[in-house]
């Protein structure tokens, strides 16, 4: 019989409610109190099943009443003149419903009293339910590693739960069940299991029938447990297991007595159901794991780039191999270190800046110089970002370095190369202009010298003249030299007179403190080379030599003859067979090491201080040689000297079209007419003189159009072009060259400029058959070229 306590201190209010509870049907036991004291009386010696409670009593609220009871019943608190605020407050005190007396109220309280047992039973069961939830979250939670062990205490728990003698659990393999963990409550049972009795095979093949061949009902896996087997003795209960909708195993339960599940047991079973599902895929998703964090360390230790991670103190906690080599440590080494340590002091004040941006959330992208164990510098290139755990708690940053050292070096080479150009545009600018006024002024010194009434004091003066515009003429080559908008006056030449005739300046420019010696090969085979540029690389490798012996030494020059046949050739790759003149230039001063030999001739590489060497006196003379179609060859140890072979092609294909005469050519006049274009009037009307006196007519044009015009009067009588490359509006000298061949093809064709640089960009071919002449030349010169080009066939 249900028991009520009423606590009601309005005597009309308790007799309408106790008439209305007992006129019920079900009958109830009513204890009636009016205060509170009396009311815990009551329940000190008979506990109710539920309290009826007035809110305001004589001794105090009914919300003390309900917060004293605590959870032991239920308890409805009755109030004459309730509001929003007083309800909420009884709710939050524990009272499981709140109502406002009234007349239906007293007609109803039956189905009040009803309703709140009803509602106060699911209440207690949910409670219930949630601490045996809280217990499977506590066994959950405080799972190791081992997936049999996790797995044993699961299935122990449940059988204790619903009451099973026995629980195993077994996953698929292959086509068979493999038992991964079972519980028993005594040995007995263990051994009837194991002994295969007919009751128990039964079981386990029918299991194993279900598993492997029958896919579970798709329907609410907590909800569907299969009844294996009942008999008036035992009975089995079975639940798939499964993981990401696949079955993976199956979970089985022996009760020594007839059982069928209730619907809280079938909610149990598959909540462990899915609870060793979660176990299967944890144990997937482990496997996983392991194979993606060693996928990860695999990338992380292979890298190109640097990697470290930082803690929040700013201390190294990883770092993989390629930022140990960069840093010369091992990765033990940089362990637990400030991060510091090991970058550029200039930089520290920058890396404290970004440690409070990277606290602040911000990733960053930025250059920074880190120190090698060695104590040298080099740059990298920094990509970081912040780590922040679930709190958002800043927990330390993750940076990947790049070296980019050697591109640094590039660019600054880069900025380097392009002031170079700047000044060397510059430099060929000015040098080809001042090579016009050069021209018009040996032109007018030739003039000069042909006049027969010249005192001896003027003919002297003329002379000295010519010599110092022939040294005008030579300063303006080196400026294009400089430019590299030279001409390469390719001749035939004795490389022991070349070097015999640079010695005294060598030992000039070396000083006293260093002997020179020449031993030089008789009859050496001639070489068709640039004698200037050649002589540029002698003097390169001798400035080497002399900066190698800074307290003096020995400088040896020798030439040589070798003929290199496929067997020497493999000892060197640039090496190649033929006949060869070498220049070889030792030294006995501090030699170079493997790592230095190798830069040697990269462009700005110099071991010497800072304003001391600019890096580009060995590859300039690299490039000159492999512009001769030779190669050079270098020996050195630290403390032992180094010694340097240049080779140099005994034959090479002359370039007739740039061979300047080594001797001043008689001057002989001819017949003829020529056409002469050139814009400036300087140069051009002193030329025009003097090719008259020498006996040709002369048709002159101060730019293409008007060479044109006077092409097309004089076609017939024109036997040779003499013009300038560039000119003003639009018409270059090749184009007037190929426009006036392409009607007359025995046209003889002479181009003249300042610069080669000029002829190649316009793409002259060889095989056109244009004799080049630069400006400034001689007038015999001029006219034995003049000469040479109308008597060729």
């Amino acid at each position: 019989m249900t028991h009520i306590l009423l606590i009601e201190d309005e005597r009309d209010h308790a007799n309408l409610i106790q008439r209305a509870l007992t006129n019920d049907a079900a009958p109830c036991r009513i204890s009636h109190v009016e205060t509170l004291a009396a009311g815990r009386a009551v329940v000190a010696e008979d506990p109710p099943d539920l309290a009826l409670v007035d809110y305001r009593l004589p001794d105090g609220s009914g919300d003390e009443f309900v917060t004293w009871a605590a959870d032991r019943f239920p308890v409805i608190l009755l109030t004459a003149f309730g509001n929003e605020r007083t309800a909420v407050e009884a709710i939050k005190a524990g009272a499981l419903d709140y109502v406002i007396k009234s007349p239906e109220m007293f007609a109803d309280v039956t189905h009040l009293v009803e309703r709140a047992l009803r509602d106060w039973k699911n209440v207690h069961e949910r409670k219930q339910a949630e601490s045996r939830l809280e217990a499977i979250n506590h066994l959950l939670a405080t799972m190791g590693p081992n997936f049999s062990e996790n797995v044993g205490r699961l299935i122990t728990l449940l059988a204790r739960e619903i009451g099973a003698q026995f629980a195993f659990y077994s996953q698929i393999t292959g086509s068979k069940l493999c038992a991964v963990a079972e519980w028993h409550v005594d040995h007995h049972l263990d051994d009837c299991v194991r002994c295969g009795c007919a009751a128990c095979a039964e079981v386990l093949n029918y299991a194993a029938g279900q598993l492997l061949y029958t896919r579970a009902t798709r329907g609410d896996p907590l909800a569907d447990p299969i009844t294996l087997c009942v008999t008036e003795s035992h009975a089995h209960l079975g639940q798939i297991v499964e993981c990401h909708q696949e079955p993976v195993g199956i979970l089985c339960l022996y009760f020594d007595r007839p059982y069928q599940p209730t619907d809280g047991d079938r909610r149990l079973l598959g909540i462990f159901a899915a609870a060793l599902g979660g176990e299967e895929n944890r144990k997937r998703t482990d496997a996983e794991l392991r194979a993606s964090d060693e996928r990860y360390r695999q990338i992380v230790q292979t890298a190109n780039e640097g990697i470290w991670v930082t803690d929040e103190t700013d201390h190294v906690t990883f770092a993989n191999h390629r930022l140990a080599r960069m840093l010369g440590y091992s990765p033990e080494e940089l362990m637990h270190r400030p991060a510091r340590d090991f970058i550029d002091p200039a930089d520290w004040s920058d890396h404290e800046h970004r440690l409070q941006s990277s606290r602040l959330g911000h990733p960053s992208q930025y250059e920074r110089r880190l120190r090698h164990k060695d104590g040298r510098e080099f740059w990298t290139w920094v990509s970081g970002s912040p780590l922040f755990d679930d709190a958002g708690r800043f927990r330390g940053a993750f940076a990947m370095f790049t070296d980019v050292t050697e591109r640094r070096q590039l660019e600054s080479q880069l900025r380097q190369v392009q002031k170079l150009e700047s000044v060397g545009q510059l430099a060929g600018g000015i040098a080809h202009d001042f090579n016009n006024i050069l021209a018009a002024i040996m032109m007018h010194l030739s003039l000069l010298h042909q006049n027969p009434n010249l005192d001896s004091d003027t003919v002297e003066a003329l002379k000295e003249l010519e010599v110092e515009t022939k040294r005008a003429a030579n300063l303006t080559r080196q400026l294009l030299m400089f430019s590299r908008r030279s001409v390469i006056q390719s001749r035939i030449a004795d490389l022991n007179e070349l070097v015999q005739n640079l010695l005294k300046m060598l030992r000039r420019l070396l000083g006293e403190n260093i002997s020179i010696s020449f031993d030089s090969t008789e009859h050496l085979p001639a070489i068709d080379v640039d004698i200037g540029m050649i002589e540029q690389v002698l003097m390169n490798l001798a400035v080497n030599a002399r900066d190698a012996m800074p307290r003096g030494g020995k400088l040896r020059i020798v030439t040589g003859f070798v003929q290199l046949d496929e067997e020497a050739v493999k000892l060197y790759s640039e090496r190649r067979p033929g006949r060869f003149v070498t220049l070889t230039v030792a030294d006995t001063g501090v030699g170079m090491d493997e790592g230095t030999l190798k830069r040697i001739f990269e462009p700005f590489f110099t071991t010497k201080d800072v304003g001391k060497g600019t890096g580009l006196g060995l590859p300039t003379a690299h490039g000159i040689v492999k512009q001769h179609h030779g190669w050079i060859e270098v020996e050195s140890r630290p403390d032992h000297g180094s010694t340097f072979v240049v080779y140099l092609p005994v034959k090479v294909l002359p370039v007739a079209s740039t061979e300047v005469p080594s001797a001043t050519p008689p001057v002989v006049g001819g017949q003829g007419t020529l056409l002469l274009v050139e814009d400036e009037e300087i140069v051009r009307r002193p030329i025009g003189i003097y090719l008259r006196k020498l006996g040709y007519r002369v048709i002159e044009a101060a730019n293409g159009n008007q060479a044109f015009s006077l092409w097309r009067q004089h076609r017939q009588q024109i036997d040779l072009l003499y013009t300038d490359m560039v000119m003003p509006e639009g018409v270059s000298g090749l184009e007037l060259a190929e426009k006036l061949r392409s009607e007359k093809p025995q046209l003889k064709v002479i181009i003249s400029s300042g610069y080669s640089t000029e002829i190649s960009m316009q793409g002259v071919p060889v095989s056109a058959g244009y004799v080049y002449l630069p400006k400034p030349s001689p007038s015999a010169t001029i006219a034995a070229t003049i000469r040479g080009c109308l008597e060729q066939k």
